[in-house]
């Protein structure tokens, strides 16, 4: 349900700044600036909401009241226009042919039908994780946008009985976006999808949904920006929801939680955790959601972030040919994963010092990148490139040339 808020009048009645108030609620910016905005209509998810309302010295339901009927009227059809606005034309081709004409309130879907929206759900998440030949960044954007407004409309008049996967599906659909919006650095367009997921996982009761969100959101973004108080929050409400998760979800659940403890230095825990997932099995979930398959190649991946968490880069160098190695052999088509290894197997190689390796890795890096459209590998790079300059290695060959393949990129 779409919500307006009075974040903004209770804040200024108080005296805070907006940077004060986003510290003392431990949210971004950004964020902060986004959910004032009197167009928006995104969702919060409830922690996010007692947070606020705490600082705010308000209750939860004063600062964040229910919609009226008019309200939610308004917000579909905003969202149905900012979906068409945001992917252009090829979005209004995609959108509309997926949505039921004249829905029949309360009419029970045939079970392939079911099974179709669950199959379309995973043909987009392989669309935006593999390289295929015409798959923009943007039309996966527009299916995805098609599908949250498909979805959206569905779950308003399927009966109870089907509603929790219609509803499951639509927050998996807020993932895919969130991360999409992650590889183009549009971090604050890929936390509201999140915490849309986040919180529509509290309302339908899916542990599954929530900890798929969870995961992406404080893997993809939250470590990402290195926001660490509210990267180690989450971790720990993934854990908890975890406990009632199916297996992949469990799983993956330790070593993304395990990750952001070791940028915060609690490398015993990291390690602890990783070994329980990789001592223990399961069966798997009726939907994957977010497709968290907990494929073996999330392990290297794992042992390469806490190696560079921890600084040690020899480890770190040799997880990443591990993590390459056996993603080459589960899913060699996921480029996206293959540049953010790469990224930071380039920025071990120069910690150790072999700069020509570092610059060759870097290269393939960027080009995967370019072929991916995502703005995450370069941005990375970028950050190492600025490293090798403050080491004062600018006048080198291989750097020199590493920073003119960054600039004309």
């Amino acid at each position: 349900m779409q919500q307006v808020n009075r974040i903004k009048e209770f804040r200024k009645s108080l005296g805070f700044s907006q940077i004060l108030f986003a510290e003392k609620a431990d949210i971004g910016l950004s964020t902060l600036q986004r959910y004032e905005t009197a167009s928006f209509r995104g969702r919060i998810d409830i922690e996010t909401q007692e947070r606020i309302a705490q600082v705010l010295e308000q209750e939860r339901s004063i600062i964040f009241p229910k919609p009226t009927a008019r309200s939610e009227t308004i917000s579909r059809r905003d969202t149905i226009k900012g979906a068409i606005g945001a992917v252009g034309a090829i979005g209004a081709v995609s959108l509309f042919p997926m949505m039921p004409i004249k829905p029949h309130t309360n009419k029970k879907l045939p079970t392939e039908h079911i099974q179709l929206l669950i199959e379309d759900n995973q043909a987009t998440w392989h669309l935006l994780d593999s390289a295929q030949k015409g798959a923009t960044t943007d039309y996966v954007a527009a299916q995805a946008y098609g599908r949250i407004v498909s979805l959206s409309r569905l779950a308003q008049t399927t009966p109870d009985s089907q509603k929790k996967t219609i509803q499951v599906l639509l927050g998996d659909a807020h993932i895919l976006l969130g991360r999409l919006m992650r590889n183009r650095q549009n971090y604050g367009a890929a936390e509201e999808h999140y915490l849309t997921a986040i919180e529509i996982a509290s309302e339908i009761g899916s542990a599954d949904l929530e900890a798929a969100a969870r995961h992406r959101y404080g893997s993809l973004l939250l470590l990402d920006q290195m926001r660490l108080s509210l990267a180690l929050q989450n971790a720990e409400a993934l854990l908890e929801v975890a406990k009632h998760a199916s297996f992949p979800l469990w799983a993956e659940a330790q070593l993304i939680a395990g990750e952001a403890m070791a940028y915060v230095g609690r490398y015993t825990d990291a390690q602890r955790l990783a070994y329980q997932a990789r001592n223990k099995s399961g069966s798997d979930p009726e939907i994957y959601v977010g497709m968290i398959t907990n494929p073996k190649a999330v392990y290297d991946d794992h042992r390469l972030i806490i190696a560079m968490a921890a600084q040690k880069y020899h480890d770190a160098y040799q997880a990443s040919v591990d993590a390459l190695d056996t993603l080459s052999h589960e899913q060699g088509d996921n480029l996206q994963w293959q540049v953010d290894i790469e990224a930071m197997q380039a920025h071990a190689m120069w910690a150790i010092g072999d700069i020509e390796g570092a610059v060759a890795v870097a290269s393939q890096c960027l080009r995967g990148s370019q072929q991916i459209e995502s703005a995450i590998g370069p941005g990375r790079l970028n950050a190492l490139y600025i490293q090798m300059v403050q080491a004062g290695q600018a006048k080198q060959a291989k750097v020199r040339e590493f920073g003119e393949m960054l600039l004309s990129s």
